[in-house]
């Protein structure tokens, strides 16, 4: 409870700072209906950004790779080759840890055996046959666990740059500088939006999402 108080009063913040960074941009008084618009896309962010299948996928997907990484690191280690070893550890892996790792056992294995009781992980070939099988699923989790698309973020980012364009007349523009902060209006406004779901995030980082998100929606 404690820490979704937090969360939400830290929201809270962030939004009031959105609403004065988005005057500060305009010369006229900000209305009340683009100040509601900027607090509608700002809460939508903070609502449903944990939500979003994305980040879920994200998650199951990381944990499945620390597995199969551990495993794999295990298996190095070893100084003596054990069948009977190797072949419990292989099945008390969790799902989908281990179904990931027997399909790709039973593609890497296919030209040296007829079937799965012929596989002897005493023989050392037979092991390396097993380390390139998880270095295949390491490599292969490692690239679909690096960068999911957040669609709550990519939305919020469009929203944002339609909201500036509207308040002030002026093009959205966001780049980067020497000492990796933001200096424009629009760089303020991205950052601080960003810090609603990624607080501990540099303006670097928010800017490369920033950037994702634009080639996106082109």
């Amino acid at each position: 409870m404690a820490q979704a108080l937090h969360k939400t009063a830290r929201a809270a913040d962030i939004i009031e700072q959105l609403e004065r960074e988005l005057e500060a941009s305009t010369p006229a008084t900000l209305s009340l209906y683009y100040r509601l618009k900027l607090r509608e896309i700002a809460m939508r962010l903070v609502s449903t950004a944990d939500k979003s299948p994305a980040a879920e996928r994200s998650l199951d997907m990381q944990a499945t790779l620390d597995v199969l990484t551990d495993f794999r690191s295990n298996l190095s280690r070893r100084r003596k080759n054990n069948d009977e070893l190797t072949a419990d550890r292989l099945s008390a892996l969790p799902e989908p840890s281990r179904s990931i790792v027997f399909s790709q056992i039973a593609y890497t294995f296919r030209d040296a055996i007829d079937d799965f009781t012929q596989i002897d992980f005493s023989n050392k070939e037979h092991v390396e046959f097993l380390k390139l099988a998880l270095d295949h699923c390491v490599l292969h989790l490692g690239k679909e666990a690096g960068r999911p698309i957040n669609k709550p973020l990519d939305r919020f980012f469009h929203d944002l740059t339609d909201l500036y364009t509207a308040v002030t007349g002026t093009q959205a523009v966001a780049g980067a500088h020497y000492n990796n902060q933001p200096k424009t209006h629009f760089e303020r406004l991205m950052y601080l939006g960003y810090q609603l779901i990624r607080p501990a995030q540099e303006y670097p980082s928010a800017l490369k999402a920033y950037e994702r998100a634009l080639s996106r929606k082109s």
